[in-house]
C-alpha cells in the first residue's frame, strides 16, 4: 500500500465522512420520496411503519443482523475488523433518521415524488462511491456483498444482485403480511435498483481518478 502522508490522510477521511453523509441523504430522500426505497432500506423501513418504530432505530438493529450474517457467511475468512460495521451502522443509522426528520417534506403530486427520488439516487450512488473508494469501513451492505463473492465465488456484481433480490423479496413479503402494500418497495426500488449503479459509473470516470489522488490512494 502506498505510504500517505498527513494531509492525504486528512483528505481520506474527509471524503469518507462526507460520502457517509451524503448516502445517509439519499437514503432519507428516497424514504419521503414514497416510491420506494434502496434494496438494504427497504425491509427496515417497511417494519419501522408496520410497528410505529423509529426508521434509524430499526435500520441500526437491520445492519446489525447484515454484519451477522456476514459473519456466518465468511466462515473462517471473518475478521475482528469487520466488527468496525457495527459503531458505523449507529452512526449511519442516527444520521439517516436525522436526516429524513429534516427533510419535512410530504410529496402529493407525481413530479414531487419523482424529484426527491433523483435527488435520492444521485445522493445514494455518489455517497456510496466516496465512501466505498476510501477504504475504510464498509456498510454492512457492501460488508456482506464482498462476503457473498468470496464464499461462493461470485463476482461483486452477481453478489451484490443476488443480495439485492433477497432484501426486495423480503421487503416485499413484509408488505404483503402487513398489507402495506408498495410502501418499502416501488418503482422507485427498481429505478435505484437500475440508476444507482449508472451513477457510480458516471462518478468514477469523473471523479475517481483525482478522488485518489488527494487520498494517496492512486
Amino acid at each position: 500500500m502506498m505510504k500517505q502522508n498527513k494531509n492525504q490522510l486528512l483528505c481520506r477521511a474527509a471524503i469518507y465522512g462526507v460520502g457517509v453523509i451524503i448516502l445517509a441523504i439519499g437514503v432519507a430522500t428516497m424514504a419521503r420520496s414514497t416510491l420506494g426505497l434502496l434494496p438494504v432500506s427497504a425491509p427496515p423501513f417497511g417494519l419501522s411503519k408496520v410497528l410505529g418504530a423509529n426508521f434509524s432505530t430499526v435500520l441500526f438493529l437491520h445492519y446489525c443482523l447484515l454484519v451477522g450474517i456476514e459473519f456466518l457467511v465468511k466462515g473462517k475468512n471473518r475478521e475482528m475488523r469487520d466488527l468496525l460495521q457495527l459503531p458505523f451502522s449507529l452512526v449511519f443509522s442516527m444520521l439517516a433518521g436525522a436526516f429524513e426528520s429534516l427533510i419535512a417534506v410530504n410529496p402529493v403530486f407525481w413530479w414531487q415524488k419523482g424529484l426527491l427520488l433523483v435527488i435520492g439516487i444521485l445522493c445514494t450512488g455518489v455517497g456510496i462511491t466516496m465512501s466505498v473508494q476510501m477504504r475504510v469501513v464498509p456498510n454492512p451492505a457492501d460488508g456482506l456483498m464482498l462476503g457473498i463473492s468470496t464464499r461462493f465465488h461470485k463476482d461483486s456484481g452477481t453478489a451484490k444482485n443476488i443480495l439485492d433480490l433477497l432484501l426486495v423479496a423480503a421487503a416485499f413479503l413484509i408488505d404483503i403480511l402487513f398489507g402495506t402494500i408498495f410502501t418499502s418497495v416501488g418503482i422507485g426500488t427498481v429505478l435505484a435498483m437500475i440508476l444507482v449503479g449508472r451513477v457510480i459509473f458516471i462518478f468514477n470516470r469523473l471523479f475517481l481518478t483525482k478522488m485518489k489522488q488527494v487520498a494517496g490512494l492512486a
